[in-house]
């Protein structure tokens, strides 16, 4: 579980009882906002909240890599853009 702060917390999935907690760092420097975990290959994949990135992390709190989404961004309004002027134009009356 994450609160948004550094600490991600692992816990019994039926009694909810707390088993540890780690401080996710990048280097030594602790990566706030943690959001929307995921377990992946043994590894924890964390979106950071507000931003367009997602932090790779070992299950003993160290960020193994970055991705970066801004590029996913991008295409996506992008391609909105095309599909909302293809709607628009087959619209009578515009």
């Amino acid at each position: 579980m994450s609160n948004g702060t550094p600490v991600i917390t692992f816990s019994n999935p039926k009694t909810f009882k707390v088993i540890r907690r780690i401080q996710v760092r990048d280097g030594k420097m602790p990566v706030k906002y943690l959001n929307e975990l995921e377990f992946i290959r043994g590894e924890i994949w964390a979106n950071v909240f507000t931003t367009d990135v997602i932090a790779r992390i070992s299950p003993h709190r160290k960020v193994l890599d970055w991705i970066d989404l801004i590029l996913c961004r991008i295409c996506f309004l992008h391609q909105e853009k095309k599909r909302r002027f293809k709607r628009n134009r087959l619209r009578p009356g515009r």
